[in-house]
């Protein structure tokens, strides 16, 4: 009850929230996962999401993103999913994708 006062009273400040449920976490962890180390695999997640993030803004592509282009998409964007996936090779996008 606590945690989804937090999450509904920080979601009126802010333009775009991800929250990691505590289940989900169990859910990649095994039985022998302490919760710290949970907590820090949730850690890897949201630094890959972020380093995704600042790769889409730094390196140049097929199609050029910055920070604005970023910014437009996330402004009052609400609750967002965000899910990791790499790949290479025939089928990367696809991969990538099944993986996140």
């Amino acid at each position: 009850v606590q945690a989804d006062t937090g999450i509904g009273n920080l979601k009126e400040r802010v333009d775009t929230q991800i929250v990691i449920p505590n289940d989900r976490l169990l859910a990649v962890a095994n039985d022998k996962t302490s919760m710290l180390n949970a907590f820090k695999m949730a850690d890897e997640v949201l630094l890959q999401g972020v380093q995704g993030i600042t790769d889409l803004i730094t390196t140049p592509g097929l199609i050029n993103t910055d920070f604005a282009d970023v910014k437009m998409i996330m402004h009052d964007a609400g609750t967002a999913l965000l899910g990791v996936g790499v790949a290479s090779g025939e089928g990367r996008a696809a991969n990538a994708a099944r993986q996140a």
